[in-house]
């Protein structure tokens, strides 16, 4: 051991160890081969330290060695370090400069990540690798060049980077990460090089200024959500490499005006241009026979103004209804739509083509019609009436759920099956017809039956008078404020940690937040009372009974007018959760669950209700909340937990993972570093990149599946990365990893 002269530093063969308390400028040595990470450890110096000089002599610098230094302005890196191992500037605040010499090639995971007073970085010709986060968050970046060197950009690399204006990518990039550029919210043009040929998931989500964007025709895939919320994007051209438009591509780009399709796309994906209220021109580079044959073409032509698409030899014109085939339903494109005539050759009505066509008065079936879909006619709250043309053999879920003027209904004897809850909540129905013998409808007791059910539980009874007395008497009630009668009904029931907060308002609706206990809900609600008054002390009931379950409590929400809504990454940003005395917050939603904040920390999550855990990094808006939590529970309707959904939560020691999960994201639980022991169902099918990275603490997994299960399991790079995990339990033995 040696000691500078000073001894402000220790020197141990060759390698910097140690310093003293109060260093503000350190020069390391002429001759210093190495620097460790314990440095800085056990002194102030994080909070002192405001200059580093690394001498040429230096080859390598352990990861975290500069990590968290409160104070540090400017950083020199000497020409004989080759790679910036992850951490080691992270969250410098501070930094302001920083100088990386020709001969680096690698700058590791999170190097420079939330070094939020950076303006620029020079990245030498020689680097060939950017990690994961390694900028991310630095937020008074505003440019960058990225040199030919580099391969690919990993995930995150330059994410919420919100001052970052210009990008100038290398042509030696082949694929743009997950989330690359994501929330660069300054960023207002990019023009992608040639060469890249994949644009992974959420690359430029949330790019709020993003005007144009250049995708080369090297391209071949474009990720989930790779251009979401772009809201001032106004024309794309994808080119014709790309054989699918993948799902929430274009979600939420409201100022997008035109598009062109490449001839090589043959599907397109739910949601792939939800709410592109500007999109008016479309133009498809095939030809009208390959428009007709593409897969899920509706879902472009869904809630956009544009009325026809023009393909290379004549012009596809967008009626009220899409029929796929001459035979099955799949659209309809004109919420105000009145009266329907389906013509005939359908036989079927796919699912939720009519779903909130509040305008549908009436509607005429083919002779042809044989099925009608989950959630056909679900809440058509015009609908006067339907007759059913014999031929007509089932009525799926929920049909005609929620038509609540609905007043005559006539079924034919061809009928074999009416599934769960068809004509629920259709209580105006004065007159039921029915010639079917598995379907009685009893004149005496005014109910219809379901003859293939033991029990005889009526399908439908008629009530008319009696609901029409209560709508009456509602009409009579004056506007009340929503908040005061949400939390007088809460009030009474003796509730204490309970609030009603409206979030968002327009003409007709309030949005509010009704918080009670741990019980945490959002609720689309009518200015006139009268249209859901009536179902208040249900909903009340439901939140505060401690002895419901959380499914029961979601399923009497869903039987509501109201019903929890799905929260968008706009909404979002005006919620706070409020977590009870013990720090659980329930939260019921309904579709993509985006990122959360909370009121105060929290100790336990339940999610019930949501089918995609979608989010962009991780699911809680506060860095506080997330190392707080300590358990996670989802209910069975979750589908898929996403890319970053849970990463970073520190304390999280349990997690639930129901088995309606087929995927779990990339890096959806990395850095849980008090994750101990984790099951996972069989009906997990993919495990993402990195899904549970850095959980040091991570012993025992257990898998519901076989040992052939796990091994036919598409299991992704770095799963495990940096666990100690060995082997996987599974319900016929263990599994090597």
């Amino acid at each position: 051991m040696e000691n500078t002269e000073d001894d402000v530093l220790t020197i141990e063969d060759g390698v910097l160890t140690k310093c003293k308390e109060g260093l503000v400028n350190l020069v390391v040595p002429d001759g210093v081969t190495g620097i460790r990470n314990t440095l800085l450890k056990d002194t102030n110096c994080r909070d002192t330290l405001e200059s580093v000089v690394i001498s040429d002599s230096v080859t390598e610098m352990e990861k975290e060695t500069f990590m968290d230094c409160n104070a540090l302005k400017s950083v020199h890196i000497g020409k004989g370090l080759t790679t910036i191992e992850a951490s080691s500037f992270l969250r410098c605040k501070a930094l302001e400069s920083v100088n990386i010499p020709e001969g680096v090639t690698e700058i590791g995971d999170i190097a420079f990540n939330e070094c939020q007073s950076l303006k620029s970085v020079e990245i030498p010709s020689s680097v060939k690798t950017i990690g994961w986060h390694t900028f991310y968050g630095c937020k008074s970046l505003e440019g960058v060049v990225i040199p030919d060197s580099v391969t690919e950009l990993i995930t995150s690399a330059f994410a919420n980077c919100t001052s970052l204006k210009s990008v100038l990518i290398g042509s030696g990039v082949k694929e743009l990460g997950w989330s690359a550029f994501d929330r660069c919210t300054s960023l207002e043009s990019v023009n992608i090089p040639e060469g890249v040929t994949k644009i992974w998931k959420q690359v430029f989500s949330e790019c709020t200024s993003l005007k144009s964007v250049k995708i080369p025709s090297t391209v071949k895939e474009i990720g989930d959500g790779a251009f979401e919320e772009c809201t001032s994007l106004e024309s794309v051209v994808i080119p014709d490499g790309v054989d699918c438009i993948k799902y929430g591509v274009f979600y939420g780009c409201t100022s997008l005006k035109s598009v062109v399709i490449g001839s090589g796309v043959t599907e397109i994906e739910e949601n792939a241009f939800h709410d592109c209220t500007s999109l008016c021109e479309i133009e498809f580079r095939g030809t009208l026979s390959e428009w007709e044959k593409m897969e899920g073409r509706q879902h472009l032509l869904f809630d956009v103004p544009a009325t026809s698409v023009k393909c290379s030899d004549g012009e596809w014109k967008k009626g009220s209804i899409l029929v796929e085939n001459g035979r099955f339903l799949i659209a309809c494109f004109d919420k105000n739509i009145e009266n329907l005539i389906i013509p005939e050759g359908v036989t079927e009505i796919t699912k939720d083509v009519f779903e909130k066509h509040k305008s549908l008065k009436s509607v005429v079936f083919p002779s042809t019609m044989r099925y009608i879909g989950k959630s056909a006619f679900y809440k058509c709250e015009s609908l006067e009436g339907v007759v059913f043309p014999e031929g007509l053999l089932e009525i799926y879920d929920i049909a005609f759920k929620g038509c609540k003027s609905l007043k005559y209904i006539e079924i034919p004897s061809t009928l074999k099956k009416m599934y769960r809850g068809a004509f629920d909540d259709c209580g105006s129905v004065e007159k039921i017809v029915s010639r079917s013998a598995l379907y009685p409808f009893n004149e005496k007791t005014r109910k219809l039956y379901d003859a293939t059910n033991k029990t005889k539980k009526p399908v439908l009874e008629l009530h008319a008078a009696k609901e029409n007395a209560k709508v009456a008497k509602i009409q009579q009630i004056q506007k009340v404020s929503t908040t005061a009668l949400f939390s007088q009904a809460l009030n009474e029931k003796g509730i204490e940690n309970c609030s009603v907060e409206i979030v968002d308002s327009a003409k007709t609706t309030n949005t509010i937040l009704v918080c009670a206990n741990e019980n945490n809900v959002v609720f689309k609600v009518p200015v006139k009372t009268e249209k859901w008054l009536g179902e208040l002390p249900k909903i009340v009931d439901a939140l505060t009974d401690e002895k419901k379950s959380s499914n029961e409590i979601f399923d009497t929400l869903m039987g509501t007018p109201l019903q929890p809504i799905e929260i968008n990454n706009k909404l979002s940003e005006k919620l706070s959760l409020k977590p009870n005395k013990n720090g659980k917050v329930r939260f019921f939603s309904q579709g993509m669950l985006p990122k959360l904040r909370f009121s105060s920390a929290i100790k336990e999550l339940e999610i019930v209700g949501v089918s995609w855990v979608r989010v962009n990094n991780d699911v809680f808006w506060e860095e506080k909340a997330s190392h707080e939590v300590e358990t996670v529970i989802m209910s069975n309707s979750v589908a898929s937990i996403g890319d970053f959904a849970f990463s970073q939560c520190k304390n999280l020691v349990s997690v639930s993972i129901p088995d309606s999960v087929w995927k779990i994201g990339s890096y959806a639980f990395s850095f849980c570093e008090s994750l101990k022991s984790i099951k996972i169902p069989a009906s997990v099918r993919t495990l993402g990149e990195s899904a549970f990275q850095f959980c040091t603490a991570l012993t025992e997994i257990e898998f519901d599946g076989t040992i052939e299960q796990w091994r036919r399991m598409e299991k992704r790079k770095d799963w495990h990365f940096n666990t100690p995990i060995k082997t996987v339990k599974c319900s016929d033995g263990d599994a090597e990893i």
